[in-house]
């Protein structure tokens, strides 16, 4: 399958831009993962460690940390695609974090109003990045 680049030039992205966030949407897959593992961590006993074992800081906290960043980027992601068309937001979402093809996903709309709301996706998710 070929990438094409989309043609954002009508909302001020440029091609370095528009590639900063495709990866970061294509990461979105892995970020719920490790939400998953982080939420999953928290809710199980682990061994107490000797106490010259432990590292520096809070881990806790840390994971706490990762977990809000991770949650705020997942939450940007799905905001883009439901403010660009909330009747085809599980349908970009596929698309752009999972590069399904808009033949494998049948949206409920012709290709021409697919790409217009892909592309309103990408100028949303620069906005809420505030990037622009």
């Amino acid at each position: 399958m070929r990438n094409y680049a989309l043609k954002l030039d009508d909302y001020n992205i440029d091609k370095r831009l528009y590639h900063e966030l495709r990866y970061r949407c294509l990461r979105y897959p892995q970020m719920i993962e490790e939400l998953a593992e982080i939420r999953e961590g928290f809710n199980s006993v682990q061994e107490p460690m000797p106490i010259e074992q432990h590292a520096p800081g809070d881990p806790t906290a840390t994971r706490a940390i990762k977990a809000l960043k991770l949650v705020a980027t997942v939450r940007e992601i799905e905001k883009a695609a439901l403010d660009a068309d909330p009747r085809l937001y599980a349908y970009i979402l596929a698309n752009v974090t999972r590069e399904a093809t808009f033949e494998d996903l049948r949206p409920p709309c012709g290709r021409r109003q697919f790409f217009e709301a892909r592309r309103r996706f990408y100028k949303n998710l620069a906005d809420n990045v505030k990037i622009l």
